[in-house]
């Protein structure tokens, strides 16, 4: 009888032992194909879409369709709340991306207003892009709109982000009967992408479902690895793009009213000049800038610094934020030094 019993056990331990087994494969197989990078093939289009939020041109007719979300917070790899579509299109003068993102009551959407880049601290839903043109697993720009129309975007190199990095492109959103949509033109002077005529870029697409606290990806996103730029699916399908002309100026105008303390009088300053962005090729971008007044920026917030180290603060003017990254490894270049009044300036001052 005892013997009976051991046999018994054996058996329910090899029963066991095969059922983990079983589904140890079906989880690694699981596991297998979330890790596959997607990748979405494009096709060039001659009508650009109007950018106004309604999905009815002819460019989305036939566009490539990007869909079956993956969950990313809170419960990885699990199926996602609501279904999202995404379409995408590009032509010589850009690229297009239309969302619809279904939502089962549409006046549960969150849709806070908020000012640009504050899309952390908005409750609102959100659609982001990240595209990285060099496909490098490292350098990449984040596009974001909310469900209220803001915008967002962002530089990413590596772990490294730049909120004060801005660009000019369009979108367009609309609260619908099955959710909401998001119309997105992303120019090329917006991007730097290689001089190629077949490409492959890496592409992200991410949805915030904020109400419940839910963000989706269409390439799986494995929680347990850092970053999100390693971690792309790709689009591919690029092919002889003839972009325009790459030229942009961003003209300023400002004017000064201040008190000097000393004497208490009043004085005024006028200043203008203007930014310009030329884009030379597909790969290089020059940037000038004619008389600067580093005054125009938005100011930083006063911080009260009881230690014997420089306080290091973000650096907020335009000409100043591109292509930084490059000079910013180790934090051994602090551009906020330029333009600032040299030591003992007032010594100097006195001496003259």
């Amino acid at each position: 009888m005892r013997i009976l019993n051991y046999n018994v056990v054996i058996k329910e331990a090899k029963r066991c032992l095969f059922s983990l087994i079983i589904l140890l494969v079906i989880s690694n197989s699981v596991f297998t194909q979330n890790l596959e990078k997607r990748n979405l093939e494009i096709s060039k289009i001659t009508e650009s879409p109007k950018i106004d939020g309604i999905l009815d041109d002819i460019a989305w007719k036939d566009a490539s369709v990007a869909n079956n979300f993956i969950q990313f917070i809170p419960y990885s790899g699990k199926e996602p709340s609501l279904q999202t579509e995404v379409k995408i299109a590009y032509d010589n003068k850009a690229i297009y991306i239309g969302a619809t993102l279904y939502d089962s009551n549409p006046d549960s959407i969150l849709k806070e207003l908020s000012v640009r880049d504050a899309y952390e601290e908005t409750n609102a839903d959100l659609f982001v892009v990240m595209l990285s043109p060099y496909n490098d697993g490292v350098n990449a720009v984040s596009f974001l709109v909310s469900a209220a129309g803001v915008q967002s975007d962002i530089k990413l190199t590596g772990n490294n982000r730049d909120l004060n990095w801005d660009a000019v492109w369009e979108s367009e959103v609309k609260i619908t009967e099955f959710g909401w949509v998001a119309e997105i033109k992303i120019p090329y002077s917006a991007l730097r992408f290689p001089k190629s005529n077949n490409q492959t870029w890496g592409i992200h697409f991410f949805r915030n479902i904020r109400r419940y606290r839910e963000w989706d990806t269409w390439n799986f996103v494995d929680i347990n690895i850092q970053g999100f730029v390693n971690q792309m699916g790709e689009v591919s399908g690029i092919k002889d793009v003839e972009p325009p002309l790459r030229l942009s100026v961003t003209p300023y105008v400002s004017t000064y009213i201040q008190n000097n303390a000393d004497n208490n009088k009043w004085g005024s300053d006028f200043n203008a000049g203007m930014d310009l962005k030329w884009g030379i090729n597909q790969s290089f971008t020059l940037d000038m800038i004619l008389i600067p007044d580093f005054g125009q920026v938005q100011s930083d917030d006063e911080v009260l610094n009881l230690s014997p180290y420089e306080i290091m603060y973000d650096e907020k003017r335009p000409f100043f934020t591109e292509g930084t990254e490059l000079f910013n490894k180790g934090a051994i270049f602090y551009s906020r030094r330029i333009g600032a009044k040299p030591k003992n300036y007032i010594t100097m001052l006195k001496i003259n």
